[in-house]
C-alpha cells in the first residue's frame, strides 16, 4: 500500500471533512479534470503536460486548496517537476508530497492500473491557496473551459520516443476509486474557496485519464514521427436557431507545438451522430487570397455499423455518420502571409452546419446531445484509416506534415455546447452595481445587471425579481425601471418589508442578518412582446442594467471600523432562501412575437458586506516618528542615546498622572491642564478632548492613569498644503509620542474631511521644542501618510542661502531630533517660533523646581534647574523658517 504523507495538507483534508459536515445541506461544486500535453523534446525526451480543472456544476467558482495524486507507468515515465500555473497572489507554488515507483504491485484485475503495475509510480503534490481574503479576485474554475493549474513534466524512456507506430504509450491515471481500488485511498481533493477565508469540499465528475486512446498526445513516437508543428483541434457553438432546428459549429485549430505556423492544405474527417443530425453545409472561413472553398468529398450515414466496444463512436454506431472536406491552400507562395496558426488561441477554420433531430431540442434536462468525433486511431478503429490531415506552409510553395496532438471531440461532457436542448432555455448572471452613494444624506443605489450566461443574446420578458437585505442596516426607498418604456412597464414593488426573529436555517448565508430580515418583491412587465428584436437584448459581452434599487442606511455604516455594520444584498434563490420562501428571482425570454418562456439562473453575485469604503473612505491615518532632543539627552553629560528617555511619565507628571511624595507633597493635573493633552493653553489653545480617559483621579492604584510605560510626552500633529502659509490647519490632532519616535493618536477619526488624492505637509509642535514641518509634501498611499523624521532633515525654506535658519539637530549621524528651548511660544511677531532670549527670561522666571510638567523643562527630567539652562544656551539663538500665525 501507498503510505499517506503526514504533512500539512492532513490538515486541509481535516478541514474539509469539517467544511464538508458543516456545509452538508450545501450542492457542492463539481469539476472535470484531465491532462493536456503542452510541450516534447524529441531530442531530449522530455514532456510537459498541463494539468487542467473545469466546473461541471453548471456555474463558475473559484478555487481553494488542491491536493492532486496520480497514477503513472514507472518502466516508461520519471517525473521531473511540477510547477504551479496559477497566480502567486494567490497560491503557493506546487509541493510534491510523494513521487516515487513502487515494482511488483499487483493491481486488482478491474482497475486500469492493473496493466502498469509491474512497477507503479505514484504523484502526490499541493497547491495551497494563500490568500482566501477574496474569492471574486482569486483563480475561477469555469464552465466555458478547463484552466490549468499545474504543470507537470516528465522523462520519457527512448522506447516511447522511437515507437513511431505510437503503440508504446505513456499512461497518467487520476486517483480515485476506480483507479486506486485497494491500494490506497488518498484521492485527488480540491476544494473551493466559497466566501472569505473559508473553503468548502468540491467534487470530481469527469476524470479524463491519459492513455493511447489520447493519440499522439500519449504516445509520442507518432508525434515526433509525424513533424515538427503540432495541432490541437476542436468544436466550437457558434450558432444554434431553437426554432429552426439548426446550429452551426466553428472546426478550430491551435499550435501546441511552442511556435506559430502558417497553415497549409487541410482534410478534416469527422464522425458523427447520424440519429440526432445531418450536416447541410462546410464553408471556410480562411481568407480566400490563400484558401480555396471547403469541398465536401464524404457525407454520408452508414447504418449498423458495429464499432468495437473500446471506441466512443460505439455509443452512436446505429446509424454512424461520416464527414469527410478538405481545404487546399491555393496559394503557397507566400507563407508569413497565409493563415497563421497560433499558440495564443484557438483560430476558426471552418464553419460546419447541422440539422438537428427536434429531439435534441425540446430536452431542456441536456440529457440528449449532438456529438462529433475527429478521426484518428482512437476513435476510427476498423471503420476507416482516414485520419484527419492538417498540413504546415513552411516555405514557400512547399508544405510539410503537421502532428495532431489533443482531438477535443463534442459531446455531453460540453454541456450547452452539444446538449443544444439545454442551450435553448436561455440562462443569466445576475449582479447589483453600486451606482451612487451620498454619505452625507446616508443613501446608496445599485443598478441590477444581468448578462446571457447561455453564449447567445436574447430579448428580455417579464421579470419579478426578490431580494433579501440587512433591515437593521439599511430600508429600501425606491425601484426604478431602467428598460425602454415602449416596450416594459414601470418597476412595480409587491413586498418590501422587514421580519423580525425570522430564525433562518444555519446552512443559509441569511442566518447572519435574520434578526430583522428584509424582503424586497418587484416585477417588471414586458408590455409589448409583438417584437422580440426591438425588445432590449441581453448579451453574452456584458452586463445591462434592468432597474436601480436605492436605500437610506444607518450612520454606523461609515463609523463602525469593524466591518460589521455594512450593506447586503442575497439574491432570492434556493441556496439563500431554505425554508423561509420558495418565491425566487423569476426572467423570461421574449422568445417569439408574443411568446415568453422562462430562462434559469446561471450565477448569483451577492451584495455581501459592502461598508461602503470606496465611496465614504476612512479618515485619514498618519503613521509617523519624531524624536525630541530634551528626551534623548543624557542631562548630566550632554551625550545622546536612543531611545528617548519617559522621566515625567515615570515620575507621574504627565497630564492626569498622580504623584505621590510624602515630603513635598502630591501632585495631580499639573497647571497646564486637564488629564489628557498639553495643548489647551496658549498660543496653540486646542480644544481637542485627546486622552481625557489618562485620570488617576488622584488614587495611588492608578497613578499612572493608564498611559503607556512608553510614553514620553504629547505633541500636536496637523496638516497643511502650502508650506508658507503658517495660519493653514486642514487638520490638527494631539497624539502620543513613544520613546521608540512612533506617535499615537488616541483619537481615531482624525483627518476625515481631506482629499486622499491630495499631498500634504506634516507639521510637528511641541511645547518646549522648535516647530518642524516635513521637507516636502507627503502622498497619501493606501489611506495613510507616512513620514519619519527621525532618519530625514526636515523642512527648510531659505531661497537666499543666508544659513539663518535651522531644520532639526543631527544629534548623532544620521538620527535627528526637534531642537530644545523654545518654551516661551506666546512671544510677539515670530519669536513664539525662535529660541530666543524669551525662553531664557521664561526659564528665570520658572526655576528653580523639582517635580514639575513646566514649560521650561528643556531636558525633561522633570525638575527646572541649571541643566536647562545649559541646554537653551547651547541653542541659542537658532531660528526656524516653518512659520505658525
Amino acid at each position: 500500500m501507498i503510505e499517506l504523507i503526514m504533512g500539512s495538507f492532513r490538515e486541509l483534508c481535516l478541514v474539509m471533512m469539517v467544511c464538508c459536515f458543516s456545509q452538508s445541506l450545501f450542492a457542492q461544486n463539481q469539476w472535470d479534470i484531465q491532462l493536456s500535453l503542452q510541450t516534447v523534446d524529441c531530442a531530449t525526451n522530455q514532456a510537459c503536460y498541463a494539468l487542467e480543472l473545469r466546473s461541471a456544476s453548471g456555474t463558475d467558482w473559484t478555487l481553494g486548496d488542491q491536493n492532486y495524486r496520480l497514477f503513472f507507468d514507472g518502466d516508461l515515465t520519471t517525473v521531473t517537476s511540477v510547477s504551479s500555473l496559477l497566480p502567486g497572489a494567490f497560491y503557493g507554488p506546487a509541493v510534491i508530497d510523494q513521487n516515487l515507483k513502487i515494482a511488483g504491485q499487483g493491481q486488482e484485475a478491474f482497475s486500469p492500473l492493473n496493466d502498469i503495475d509491474d512497477n507503479l509510480g505514484f504523484l502526490d503534490f499541493n497547491i495551497t491557496q494563500t490568500d482566501k481574503s477574496n474569492p471574486g479576485a482569486a483563480q475561477l474554475i469555469t464552465t466555458a473551459s478547463f484552466t490549468q493549474v499545474a504543470e507537470i513534466c516528465v522523462d520519457v524512456d527512448p522506447a516511447v520516443i522511437n515507437d513511431e507506430n505510437g503503440t508504446t504509450c505513456l499512461a497518467f491515471y487520476h486517483s480515485r476509486p476506480e483507479t486506486a481500488g485497494s491500494l490506497t485511498t488518498q484521492y485527488t481533493v480540491v476544494s473551493e474557496n466559497d466566501t472569505p477565508n473559508n473553503v468548502i469540499a468540491s467534487t470530481g465528475a469527469g476524470y479524463d485519464d491519459l492513455t493511447e486512446a489520447d493519440g499522439q498526445a500519449a504516445c509520442l513516437g507518432a508525434f515526433c514521427a509525424a513533424g515538427t508543428n503540432s495541432w490541437n483541434i476542436r468544436f466550437n457553438l457558434a450558432d444554434v436557431d431553437c426554432f429552426a432546428n439548426t446550429a452551426c459549429y466553428n472546426l478550430e485549430l491551435q499550435s501546441s507545438s511552442g511556435s506559430d505556423w502558417a497553415l497549409g492544405d487541410q482534410n478534416y474527417r469527422i464522425f458523427f451522430d447520424g440519429d440526432l443530425s445531418t450536416v447541410t453545409s462546410v464553408t471556410s472561413l480562411l481568407p480566400g487570397a490563400f484558401y480555396g472553398p471547403a469541398t465536401i468529398d464524404q457525407n454520408v450515414k452508414v447504418s449498423g455499423q458495429g464499432q468495437e466496444a473500446a471506441s466512443p463512436l460505439d455509443d452512436i454506431d446505429d446509424n454512424l455518420g461520416f464527414l469527410d472536406f478538405s481545404i487546399v491552400q491555393s496559394d503557397k507562395t507566400n507563407p508569413a502571409a497565409a493563415q497563421q496558426i497560433i499558440t495564443a488561441d484557438f483560430v476558426a477554420v471552418a464553419e460546419i452546419c447541422v440539422s438537428v433531430e427536434p429531439e435534441v431540442i425540446n430536452n431542456v434536462d441536456g440529457n440528449t446531445c449532438l456529438a462529433f468525433y475527429h478521426s484518428r486511431p482512437a476513435t476510427a478503429g476498423s471503420v476507416t484509416e482516414q485520419y484527419t490531415v492538417v498540413s504546415e506552409n513552411d516555405v514557400p510553395n512547399n508544405t510539410v506534415s503537421a502532428a495532431g496532438l489533443n482531438y477535443d471531440d463534442l459531446t455531453a461532457a460540453d454541456g450547452n455546447g452539444a446538449c443544444l436542448g439545454a442551450a435553448c432555455v436561455q440562462s443569466w448572471d445576475i449582479q447589483l452595481t453600486q451606482s451612487l452613494v451620498n454619505c452625507a444624506d446616508k443613501t446608496a443605489c445599485y443598478t441590477l445587471e444581468l448578462q446571457s450566461a447561455s453564449g447567445m443574446d436574447w430579448a428580455l420578458g417579464d421579470q419579478n425579481y426578490r431580494f433579501f437585505f440587512d433591515a437593521d442596516i439599511m430600508t429600501v426607498t425606491s425601484v426604478t425601471s431602467l428598460l425602454d418604456g415602449a416596450y416594459y412597464g414601470a418597476a412595480n414593488i409587491d413586498q418590501n418589508l422587514a421580519v423580525s426573529g425570522q430564525g433562518q436555517e444555519a446552512f443559509s448565508p441569511l442566518d447572519d442578518i435574520d434578526d430583522n430580515l428584509g424582503f424586497l418583491d418587484f416585477s417588471i412587465v414586458q408590455t409589448d412582446k409583438s417584437n422580440p428584436a426591438a425588445a432590449q437584448q441581453i448579451l453574452t459581452s456584458g452586463f445591462t442594467g434592468v432597474a436601480e434599487i436605492c436605500v437610506s442606511f444607518v450612520p454606523e455604516v461609515l463609523t463602525d471600523e469593524t466591518g460589521t455594520n455594512c450593506l447586503t444584498f442575497y439574491h432570492s434563490r434556493p441556496a439563500t432562501a431554505g425554508a423561509f420562501t420558495g418565491q425566487y428571482t423569476v426572467i423570461s425570454e421574449n422568445n417569439g412575437p408574443n411568446s415568453t418562456n422562462l430562462t434559469s439562473g446561471a450565477t448569483y453575485n451577492d451584495v455581501v458586506d459592502d461598508c461602503l469604503d470606496a465611496a465614504c473612505p476612512d479618515c485619514l491615518e498618519i503613521d509617523l516618528r519624531v524624536y525630541l532632543e530634551g528626551s534623548l539627552i543624557i542631562p548630566q553629560t550632554g551625550l545622546y542615546q536612543v531611545p528617548m528617555r519617559t522621566d515625567l511619565n515615570s515620575s507621574k507628571l504627565l497630564p492626569g498622572q498622580y504623584s505621590e511624595n510624602a515630603f513635598s507633597g502630591n501632585i495631580y493635573t499639573p497647571a497646564l491642564g486637564t488629564p489628557g493633552q498639553a495643548y489647551n493653553i496658549s498660543p496653540w489653545n486646542y480644544s481637542g478632548n485627546e486622552g481625557t480617559f489618562f485620570d488617576s483621579e488622584a488614587m495611588s492604584a492608578n497613578a499612572d492613569a493608564g498611559y503607556p510605560a512608553t510614553v514620553t510626552d504629547w505633541i500636536l500633529v496637523s496638516l497643511r498644503s502650502n508650506p508658507t502659509d503658517g495660519s493653514e490647519i486642514l487638520c490638527q490632532r494631539a497624539a502620543l509620542l513613544h520613546q521608540d519616535g512612533s506617535v499615537q493618536f488616541v483619537d481615531e477619526d482624525y483627518c476625515c474631511e481631506l482629499d486622499p488624492g491630495q499631498p500634504y505637509y506634516i507639521v510637528v509642535e511641541h511645547r518646549n521644542h522648535l516647530i518642524i514641518m516635513s521637507a516636502e509634501s507627503i502622498p497619501v498611499i493606501n489611506g495613510f501618510l507616512t513620514y519619519d523624521f527621525t532618519d530625514k532633515q526636515s523642512y527648510l525654506n531659505d531661497p537666499f542661502n543666508s544659513g539663518v535658519f535651522v531644520r532639526q539637530k543631527e544629534v548623532v549621524p544620521g538620527v535627528f531630533a526637534m531642537i530644545a528651548g523654545n518654551g516661551e511660544q506666546s512671544s510677539p511677531d515670530n519669536e513664539d517660533t525662535d529660541i530666543t532670549a524669551a525662553d531664557f527670561a521664561k526659564w528665570l522666571l520658572n526655576g528653580p523646581e523639582t517635580r514639575t510638567y513646566n514649560l521650561v523643562d528643556y531636558n525633561m527630567d522633570g525638575e527646572v534647574s541649571a541643566l536647562d539652562y545649559e541646554l537653551w544656551e547651547t541653542n541659542s539663538p537658532l531660528f526656524t523658517s516653518v512659520l505658525r500665525d
